[in-house]
């Protein structure tokens, strides 16, 4: 799932057609260039302050990748940011051990 952080400055990029060719209405597009609608499932509606993402979202990243001000950001799962943290920390005691590293003979 994406949120709509406070950086929205309701641009629209997000919500309408396509965002190379202005005026597009996102079909035409599609066949003429292939970058089409950035939303394909229709998720983002208007907020009165910004733009909002709703259960429609189908997680394909589109607009997180044209907003053009960096307000759509990814929503980690407690699960994935669990995850996440425990990589981190194997990574930092791996760091932390130095563990050796064995060096290979190459016969020449």
């Amino acid at each position: 799932m994406y949120v709509i952080t406070s950086k929205c400055v309701k641009c629209g990029t997000c919500s309408k057609g396509c965002p190379i060719t202005p005026g597009c209405d996102g079909h035409t597009c599609r066949i003429q260039c292939g970058t089409g609608l950035v939303c394909p499932a229709g998720a983002i509606i208007e907020g009165e302050t910004q733009y909002i993402i709703t259960d429609r979202c189908i997680d394909c990243g589109r607009c997180a990748a044209f907003c053009p001000y960096g307000a759509i950001q990814p929503v980690l799962s407690p699960t994935t940011e669990a995850d996440n943290n425990f990589m981190e920390n194997e990574l930092q005691n791996e760091l932390e051990n130095e563990l050796p590293i064995k060096k290979l003979a190459v016969n020449t």
